[in-house]
């Protein structure tokens, strides 16, 4: 398992979220987006592929839809790193 793998979803892990939204992407994932990643690597690592994780107010997914793909999410956010195999 990498450090990563390793990474609760709890509220007290949400800074290691935001750190991976903010400096490893460009643009920089605004910090409303860490509840909705951390739903997403929680049911992804359940195996909860085809879940949705609601999006906050005013924000729609790529189809206008206000909920998005567990997968779909995992893309986005580059969250495959942080999966171990095991759990999904």
């Amino acid at each position: 398992m990498t450090a990563l793998g390793s990474l609760d979803t709890s509220p007290t892990e949400y800074p290691a979220l935001h750190w991976h939204l903010t400096y490893n992407h460009f643009p920089a994932h605004p910090a409303f987006m860490v509840p909705v990643a951390a739903e997403a690597l929680s049911k992804a690592r359940q195996g909860q592929w085809s879940g949705r994780v609601q999006l906050p107010d005013g924000v729609q997914w790529k189809d206008g839809s206000q909920d998005a793909g567990v997968m779909d999410l995992c893309d986005t956010f580059h969250l495959w790193d942080m999966i171990d195999e095991d759990e999904a």
